[in-house]
């Protein structure tokens, strides 16, 4: 699967929860497939994260094409059918 979707199942960030949904949402209104990656199951996978987002303080949600970085711009899946023309946050 070539989208891949961060996120994390513990939060108390309302902000992190309603911009997860907000993502998830849009995807799958687009018909979008997905690979969901929880950041909450280790350090690795948080730090996984981070390194390939090239920021060492990224939170979640953070949307990969395969390797390439899309970052968290919901304006732009809004306008795409398939995130193929990622642009980094």
């Amino acid at each position: 699967m070539g989208v891949k979707l961060y996120y994390t199942t513990v939060t108390a960030s309302r902000e992190v929860k309603s911009q997860q949904a907000e993502v998830m949402r849009i995807l799958e209104s687009k018909s979008i497939q997905y690979e969901l990656i929880d950041i909450s199951v280790g350090g690795e996978v948080r730090d996984e994260m981070r390194s390939k987002a090239g920021n060492p303080t990224a939170v979640p949600p953070q949307i990969f094409n395969e390797d390439q970085y899309c970052g968290v711009r919901i304006c732009e899946i809004r306008q795409n059918t398939q995130p193929q023309h990622c642009q980094t946050v």
